[in-house]
């Protein structure tokens, strides 16, 4: 009765064993196979009679018990016993009175499972809760018993006073037996153990209950908007670890939302929940040019969250964006509270990475505010000052100076079957040239701005003198022309190094010679949605900016244009610090 016939995908039998560290085989979701072969325990006739039906069971239980036996475990005699159990049961016999799982005693033998005590069955429903969470697990092992309360029923289960848990009797968990018809009795558990931390209390229960029905239905319940970390808090107090691997997954596909992103990381950051605050902070990073235009959404982060946002956000803005963002925070927080604007900016100034910005930036917009301490802003000074070799020595362990990193944009290489002569390999990261004459293939992913948008490609293979073009481009013409050659493409040629737009060239990054290894990266700085500025880095070198009027929206695009060539997205891409200037 509370079988479910979609259990989940997995059932292991490490846990219930604490004294067997060798045991890591996971097993098929079928509970009867997973009762029987526990130590070696015994099933009611009743019990058997209504859940081995099949012969795959069959097959499966002699497995199991194989795989859990001594050495000495004998097959061919196992097999036998089994079938003379099927026999007996295929025999018509009459069943008296209520049957449902958790009624079936499972027998201790000596040698059996430690859930069980020398004087006490566990019931089926026991054993499966005890599988699924650490909680369970502890209760049923550590002889926490539970006791029924006569003529109480409830409609809910709740904390009583943060020590007892109230479980209602129902149909899909049936902890309580029979029952009278409208009646459903409830039985409690004694849990102060787990309330040492009065930080817990108090607890939505409603989402316990959930979880305890997942174990059976197999299936992860509805989560309303809003209450995803009360979700999370109750499966991590309880020990439902693949249930909260489901909820961080949900997570990631149902909060893409920079809003509920916002929203979600004090929380995360305050209660200790890593992997979400980990997830949450990528969606922000990734639209922080729409959350740097909204003030009020990071203003209800207290300045703890903030520090540790500036200090590790790999934002995708530039850091002139950072640090005016950084002043209207710090002014709404002055409005707020006691500090003043000044007080308030002094406590975050040295998470701003003043070295990234520009000098004309410093000069016009950093210094007139009167906020930025004297030493940082001659730290940026000097950073532009000295040459690339000097400053990559002595800015190496300078955390302002480094870029903020994961800004890197995701993207595949879009080929047609209309493409002729151009192939892809299988994760769209590799095109290669199988023709004669020009191809321009784009990436998948539109730009449509405002934010830095950062990738690098690799020549794999290409022939000299190299004809291949690396840049953005909007979808308006056919594949076969060159990148450069369009009013809607802007891009760097490969040929003579050279920026190239509209037909047009102009000496660009100190020219070189492009052969098979060569790297070059793209960084498209978009302060609105119309219009971004266009940087190449040709071999980790920044050649400073190619084009200050590149029109949105555009996709990544490259030119190939020999038979030999082949060009990849490169793996781990490394945007320079200093990519607003010219190496």
């Amino acid at each position: 009765k509370t079988m479910s016939s979609n259990p989940p995908n997995n059932l292991s039998l490490v846990s219930l064993d604490k004294n067997d560290t060798t045991s890591t085989q996971v097993y098929p979701p079928n509970y009867f196979a997973l009762l029987s072969a526990v130590g070696d325990v015994t099933l009611g006739r009743h019990m058997k009679r209504r859940l081995w039906k099949r012969q795959e069971d069959f097959d499966l239980v002699i497995r199991l018990r194989r795989d859990a036996s001594s050495p000495q475990y004998d097959e061919n005699e196992e097999m036998l016993n089994v079938k003379q159990e099927m026999e007996e049961l295929r025999q018509p016999k009459d069943i008296q009175g209520h049957c449902s799982v958790s009624r079936a005693g499972l027998v201790r033998r000596p040698h059996a499972t430690p859930l069980c005590s020398s004087k006490n069955c566990i019931r089926a429903h026991r054993l499966i809760l005890a599988q699924s969470s650490t909680f369970f697990e502890t209760l049923f092992v550590d002889g926490h018993k539970m006791k029924q309360i006569p003529k109480l029923y409830e409609q809910e289960m709740r904390i009583v006073n943060g020590n007892k848990i109230k479980i209602e009797g129902s149909d899909e968990m049936d902890f309580s037996g029979n029952y009278e018809s409208g009646k459903r009795p409830v039985w409690t558990v004694d849990i102060s153990h787990l309330f040492q931390d009065s930080s817990l209390r108090p607890i939505e229960i409603k989402w316990f209950k959930k979880a305890v029905k997942s174990m059976y239905s197999g299936q992860f319940p509805g989560i309303p908007k809003g209450e995803e970390l009360i979700c999370y808090k109750v499966l991590k107090l309880f020990g439902f670890q693949t249930l909260r691997q489901v909820l961080v997954a949900y997570l990631t596909t149902f909060l893409p939302n920079p809003v509920d992103a916002c929203t979600i990381i004090p929380e995360a950051f305050r209660r200790g929940h890593s992997k979400i605050f980990e997830m949450s902070s990528k969606v922000m990073e990734k639209h922080a040019s729409t959350i740097f235009g909204e003030p009020d959404l990071l203003c209800q982060w207290d300045e703890t969250i903030f520090k540790h946002t500036l200090r590790e956000g790999a934002f995708n803005v530039s850091e002139e964006d950072v640090f005016d963002f950084a002043v209207k925070w710090c002014k709404r927080k002055s409005e707020e509270g006691s500090k003043t604007l000044a007080e308030q900016f002094k406590e975050i100034e040295e998470f701003i990475r003043y070295p990234l910005i520009l000098p004309d930036f410093i000069a016009e917009q950093v210094e007139t505010t009167g906020l930025v301490s004297p030493h940082l802003i001659e730290e940026a000074y000097m950073y532009h000052a000295i040459s690339s070799t000097l400053r990559d020595e002595y800015f190496k362990n300078n955390l302002r100076c480094k870029p903020r990193g994961s800004v890197r944009m995701e993207f595949k290489w879009e080929v047609t079957q209309a493409m002729t002569g151009i192939t892809s390999s299988t994760d769209g990261t590799t095109i290669t040239m199988n023709t004669s004459g020009c191809k321009t293939i784009f990436g998948d992913t539109e730009i449509t701005g405002p934010g830095i948008y950062f990738w690098e490609v690799e020549l794999v293979s290409t022939q000299s003198p190299c004809y291949c073009m690396v840049g953005v481009g909007s979808k308006t013409r056919s594949h076969a022309f060159y990148l450069g050659n369009s009013v809607a493409g802007w891009a760097l040629y490969l040929f003579n190094s050279t920026a190239y737009h509209n037909g047009a060239t102009t000496p660009y990054g100190g020219g070189g010679v492009f052969s098979a290894g060569t790297r070059v990266g793209v960084i498209l700085s978009a302060k609105s949605r119309s219009t971004a500025e266009l940087y190449f880095i040709i071999n980790g070198k920044s050649g400073g900016r190619a084009f200050s009027d590149v029109q949105l929206p555009v996709f990544p695009a490259v030119t190939l244009a020999h038979k030999v060539d082949v060009m990849r997205l490169a793996p781990n891409p490394v945007m320079p610090s200093n990519w607003k200037h010219r190496s």
